[in-house]
């Protein structure tokens, strides 16, 4: 049973590639909100401490 006609190589990597481009964006946005979510938290933790 040859199925190499069946599914076309290049075309698979090429829609692998482009889910995989399109996850990446979604994970480095994710990553820049918990940054700069955590950057917030640590300033506001700063002048907590320094109007004691």
């Amino acid at each position: 049973m040859d199925l190499t006609g069946l599914l076309d190589m290049d075309y698979f990597w090429w829609v692998f590639i482009k889910m995989v481009g399109f996850g990446i964006i979604f994970v480095v946005i994710a990553v820049a909100i918990a940054s700069a979510g955590h950057l917030l938290e640590v300033i506001i933790n700063a002048f907590r401490r320094m109007s004691k």
